[in-house]
């Protein structure tokens, strides 16, 4: 297999890159981007998209950009991986994804973290969980930096906000009955929310996400059955050794790369042409978000 990426991010190169060539998988690795970037590389998506013969492309753009070459890519026939968040609207993940099933293509978001082993012990041992707290905030970026552009879809909704709404479809099988967001801080764009998710059976995920605090990365999964902690769930390096506390306990699991187990389940989908999971995944978070965004444009 080949894939073509489109843009040269810092996530690209930290861990798309080292993850692809990790895996083994793919045959050729294209990049197209207007940076100066060794190997093979386009210096145009349009002419990138119409040259190459890579069967998957992975989009990681500014994300206003996300939905028009998503769009491109699926014309031509080709599969589609998108950074987090896919889309900065619903409508463009509805959109998006009937083109992708009406032609059989891959279309899944990049939202790794699912896929590390830590969060499938987490399922395996949480027992039937009906609370969820979580908290991601980084220090504040680079000023330049898109993400406090509202025009190219900057601010921590868009950023963070696909983490903290896709824990109650991992975890609880669910999608929430009702989402209450609130904005905690602005700098041009919104920096830090908080939200409470109410979901089926009495079941909710309350979390703050940002990047306005120093570093925090945690969550804690608990119920009747169990009391799971664990760090660094949202991010976690190549090199990192995770621990899970439960209850009194503590369960230590090996280092491992969560881009490298997304592409190994992408290589399987494409195996198997089995789509359904993953377009619903992109649906359900894309609904989830914007609900969470227009509760928090009622507070503002």
């Amino acid at each position: 297999m080949k894939i073509l990426i489109l843009g040269y991010s810092n996530i690209v190169q930290r861990r798309v890159l080292p993850a692809l060539k990790k895996l083994g998988a793919f045959d050729q690795i294209e990049i197209a981007s207007r940076k100066e970037v060794p190997g093979k590389v386009f210096k145009d998506y349009d002419t990138a998209l119409k040259d190459s013969d890579a069967e998957i492309v992975y989009i990681s753009m500014i994300n206003s950009e996300h939905a028009k070459w998503c769009e491109k890519a699926l014309k031509l026939g080709k599969h589609v991986i998108v950074d987090k968040p896919a889309f900065i609207e619903a409508g463009f993940a509805e959109k998006m994804v009937q083109l992708a099933r009406e032609k059989n293509l891959c279309l899944s978001e990049a939202l790794v973290y699912e896929y590390h082993s830590q969060v499938l012990k987490i399922k395996e041992i949480s027992g039937n969980p009906t609370r969820i707290t979580a908290e991601f905030s980084i220090p504040p970026i680079n000023p330049e930096d898109f993400r406090y552009s509202s025009s190219k879809g900057g601010g921590s909704l868009l950023d963070q906000g696909p983490y903290a709404v896709s824990l109650g479809r991992i975890f609880f099988g669910s999608s929430p009955t009702e989402i209450i967001g609130r904005i905690l801080s602005k700098n041009n764009v919104e920096t830090a929310f908080s939200v409470l998710m109410t979901y089926p059976g009495g079941k909710s995920v309350v979390g703050t996400f940002g990047f306005d605090t120093q570093y925090r990365n945690t969550a804690s999964i608990f119920g009747m059955d169990n009391t799971i902690k664990i760090d660094r769930i949202f991010s976690t390096t190549p090199d990192h050794r995770p621990h899970i506390s439960v209850n009194s306990d503590v369960i230590e699991l090996d280092a491992e790369d969560s881009f490298e187990n997304f592409f190994k389940m992408i290589i399987e989908k494409l195996k198997q042409k089995s789509f359904d999971g993953l377009y619903k995944n992109i649906l359900d978070d894309a609904k989830a978000l914007h609900n969470l965004i227009e509760s928090c444009k009622e507070k503002i």
